[in-house]
Order: structure tokens, then C-alpha cells, then sequence
């Protein structure tokens, strides 16, 4: 179950990412909500260890389609959950899941590659200056500067 996370993962971006799949700005949020609540669904004791990173990523896209319908407070919303994720995928060393679906399940760092040097509190926060133009109207606002110092911490 864990890999059908992962693997939905990596389709989702995929299918998301193509224009010929024409979905709207509010269907991509919706998709992206539905694997997250997948993952909420496999992970019942919300012990996520590695897989933080993927509600990172996911967290991230939701905000980043939220923002492009202009809904700025749900957005706000996402990037604090990602910051939840991230600060708990910064604290992962190794985990035992109690969920049944994945409670044979044992990963340790040794596990995680990375494909960069780079943290992904950077990552993120370069993502959002990357999309600057879609988050401009709340720039200003003491919750998403917060949430870039946080992430530039992280």
C-alpha cells in the first residue's frame, strides 16, 4: 500500500503536469487533496516517517493550486501543513509502522537517496519564489512571510 502511495505519487505530478489532460486549477487541487487523503487513509496512526516528504510535496502543489483560483487562505493553510511535514521529515531517522496496511514495514535513512545537496526547506522556498507571481497578492501578509523565514530555517 505504501508503494501505490509512492507510485500515485509520481503519477499524479505526471498527469497533472500535462496540458493535453486539460484539468482546471480547482481539479488539480482536488487530486492532489484525494492522494493526501489517501495517505492519511493508509497511515491511520499518522506516523508518516519518509513518507513526510511526500505530504511535503503534496502539500505544496495543493497550495500552489489554491493559490492560482485565488484562494489565498487555504493556501496559507497547505503551506503550514507543509511546514508540519517538513520539520517531521527533518526529524526522521528510522520507523516502525503501527498502521496495518504498513506495519511490516521498516525504513531507516539508509533508505532515502537525495538527488541533491540541497534541503528542501530551500527547495520549497525557491519554489515559491519560482511562483512568486501566483502568491503576490498575500506577499505582504505576516503568515506566508513567516512561512518563508521557517522554511529558509529549514
Amino acid at each position: 500500500f505504501w508503494k501505490l502511495c509512492d507510485r500515485a505519487y509520481l503519477y499524479m505530478k505526471n498527469l497533472l503536469g500535462s496540458a493535453e489532460a486539460g484539468y482546471t486549477h480547482e481539479e488539480k487541487h482536488a487530486m492532489w487533496n484525494s492522494l493526501y487523503d489517501m495517505f492519511h487513509m493508509i497511515f491511520t496512526d499518522k506516523d508518516f516517517g519518509f513518507y513526510n516528504d511526500r505530504l511535503v510535496r503534496i502539500s505544496f502543489f495543493m497550495a500552489l493550486e489554491s493559490g492560482k483560483v485565488g484562494q489565498f487562505e487555504r493556501a496559507i493553510k497547505e503551506l503550514e501543513k507543509l511546514l508540519i511535514y517538513l520539520e517531521n521529515y527533518k526529524g526522521f531517522t528510522g520507523i516502525s509502522h503501527s498502521s496495518l496496511l504498513v506495519n511490516k514495514i521498516k525504513i531507516g535513512q539508509s533508505n532515502i537517496a537525495k538527488s541533491s545537496g540541497e534541503t528542501l526547506g530551500h527547495a520549497y522556498l525557491r519554489y515559491l519564489d519560482n511562483n512568486d507571481n501566483v502568491f503576490a497578492s498575500i506577499k505582504n501578509d505576516p503568515r506566508y512571510t513567516s512561512i518563508k523565514e521557517r522554511l529558509a530555517a529549514l
